[in-house]
């Protein structure tokens, strides 16, 4: 989508976001999917919400083909708190951590942190956390143990990554970093991370109707184990996986200015 597109889109919503306050700017931390990258399926939405007078932090993420797992949890968890950190510096009242697919299901996790006012998962999910992920990937997962065990978990190695829940290709990194993003039972384990959050901290989940990358009723699913909470938002626009941070543009600005009034 070109600027006049995204300022068409950003101007619909426009009027509805006049009696924000101006002097108390809201920031935004948005994570791509999974073999994207900041100028990819993210754009449209970020380009919307600066728009708006958001302050955005729009980062690459391990998961990026040219970051390759580079990282494990721990120093992903870093680099997004430092760019909160930022946000807050740069003058935002409020700061929100979104994520697309992989990222959406990466946001859960870090709402364990507490670190933000929000989280929004955009399609989110993660297949490493499905019981056909822990099938997929069980080979791997244990040759991982196992060079750990032989004390080379520093050491890069080859492993298979996915694509729309199918083997996709491989990739280079660390045995403890792999584990890091795809044992069935480490920190990427969405319910597992759904029962630890703080249940003070709102979420929204945008499930796109026509989203045929993630299993059936997702969405409905993940919001229905949040602990309660009266901002917890589900919306489900028209859309796929692929269109999804793009049709979440409105549902995103109206469910930050409700929280950020609330709070």
């Amino acid at each position: 989508m070109n600027l006049r597109g995204i300022a068409v889109l950003a101007l619909a919503f426009a009027a509805d976001l006049a009696a924000a306050d101006p002097a108390a700017p809201i920031g935004i931390v948005v994570m791509h999917g999974k073999a994207d990258s900041p100028v990819g399926l993210v754009a449209p939405l970020v380009g919307a919400l600066e728009l708006q007078g958001y302050l955005v932090a729009n980062l690459e993420m391990p998961w990026s083909v040219r970051r390759n797992y580079d990282t494990g949890v721990a120093q992903t968890d870093a680099e997004v708190a430092a760019a909160i950190g930022k946000l807050r510096a740069r003058g935002a009242q409020r700061v929100f951590v979104a994520g697309h697919s992989i990222g959406g299901a990466y946001v859960f996790h870090y709402g364990t942190l507490c670190g933000c006012d929000g989280i929004i998962s955009i399609a989110g999910g993660s297949v490493a956390t499905t019981g056909y992920g822990k099938r997929l990937f069980a080979d791997y997962v244990e040759r991982a143990r196992q060079l750990i065990a032989e004390g080379k978990g520093n050491q890069r190695s080859a492993f298979i990554e996915n694509l729309g829940g199918q083997r996709g290709w491989t990739i280079y990194t660390t045995p403890v970093n792999y584990l890091d993003w795809f044992a069935f039972d480490g920190p990427m384990n969405i319910p597992q991370a759904i029962h630890a959050m703080n249940p003070a901290l709102p979420v929204l989940i945008v499930s796109p109707t026509g989203d045929g990358q993630m299993p059936e009723n997702q969405g409905e699913r993940l919001f229905a184990q949040l602990p309660p909470n009266p901002l917890n938002r589900i919306v489900r626009p028209s859309g796929d996986h692929l269109s999804a941070p793009l049709v979440s543009i409105d549902a995103i600005a109206r469910w930050t200015h409700e929280v950020a009034a609330a709070r």
